[in-house]
């Protein structure tokens, strides 16, 4: 028989075992989450861009109004582009993570030539937008709401018809507001995401692999932390198929950071329902990457894809297109 003392100094070492692992995974989380929060704030540090990288988009094209309006705590400043020809309908251009409104010039010269007044603005740290850092990948949505409400109670503004055009987080975030502002007439996402943590990831697994999924969990509850659990984890697939807003999902075939058969919104193409949704895949040598479908290295605008864009919005007018 097992003597008593050896009972008991086993239950001594299982005891020390035990308090040894709950001490160690305490330490592990603690340290994971530490590096999580270094590693999210480094990420959406601020930005300023260097506009030399941008000679040629950055000449002539100048703001019609600059305008300045709360997101939060910070002040975000947009800028209203009119168009030479009279007209009824609004774009409010979205930009991606780590890009100023400067960087879509031409996008927005060639949308204005085309018949539509632009307002376009740098979000929460970048630019010339307040904010210590970019906080975040839903910070987007925050920013985006914050742009429409000012827009819908302003006297400044006065067009029968509104439409999102969002790049990258920018379309993610355009698909994210749908069904909160019934100014929306029409959406278009440009190499957008379903949600928050399809956009980190796939940076994350760029960068060092399949090991990025290791700290998903760290990650996700971090942002959870910054934004609320709404907001972390909003869907865009799910936003669409709860309204009857027209969208179109526009996907470049050989995006190099968000691949069209992962982490991108339009592979989620069999999950939307909504009978306003229309899907393309962009397909041009040279023009079908992350940003090049938008515009090139000296920032000159895809005239195709402002064509197609501008159709889309227009067919959701009644209005004659009308573009170049």
């Amino acid at each position: 028989m097992v003597s008593s003392e050896k009972k008991a100094s086993g239950k001594k070492t299982l005891k020390k075992v035990l308090k040894g692992s709950a001490i160690a995974i305490i330490i592990f989380i603690t340290i994971s989450m530490i590096a999580t929060k270094l590693i999210y704030d480094s990420i959406f540090q601020r930005y300023d861009s260097d506009v030399k990288k941008q000679p040629e988009a950055l000449e002539e094209l100048k703001a019609s109004k600059t305008i300045t309006y709360q997101s939060g705590e910070n002040t975000l400043t947009g800028y209203l582009y009119k168009s030479p020809k009279k007209t009824d309908s609004l774009i409010v251009l979205v930009g991606g993570f780590q890009s100023e409104v400067l960087e879509y010039t031409d996008v927005i010269r060639k949308f204005t030539a085309s018949g539509f007044d632009v307002f376009s603005f740098d979000s929460t740290g970048h630019g010339t937008s307040e904010g210590d850092s970019a906080v975040g990948f839903p910070q987007i949505i925050s920013d985006l709401n914050a742009t429409l409400d000012y827009i819908e109670n302003s006297d400044e503004f006065e067009y029968e018809d509104i439409f999102l055009f969002g790049h990258s987080r920018g379309g993610y975030g355009v698909c994210c507001v749908m069904g909160e502002h019934k100014s929306i007439s029409a959406v278009i996402s440009v190499n957008g995401v379903d949600k928050a943590m399809d956009g980190i990831m796939a940076g994350s697994v760029d960068s060092v692999g399949k090991l990025a999924y290791g700290n998903y969990p760290f990650l996700w509850a971090y942002q959870s932390m910054l934004f609320g659990k709404d907001l972390a984890d909003r869907s865009a697939v799910d936003r669409i198929n709860k309204s009857d807003i027209p969208v179109l999902i526009i996907q470049s075939e050989n995006d190099e950071r968000i691949p069209k058969d992962f982490f991108s919104l339009y592979s989620h193409k069999d999950e939307i329902n909504s009978e306003n949704a229309e899907f393309m895949l962009y397909n041009s040598p040279d023009k079908d990457g992350h940003t090049s479908i938008l515009y090139d290295d000296n920032g000159n605008a895809n005239p195709d894809i402002i064509r197609k864009a501008a159709a889309f919005f227009r067919k959701n007018t009644g209005q004659e297109d009308s573009s170049e």
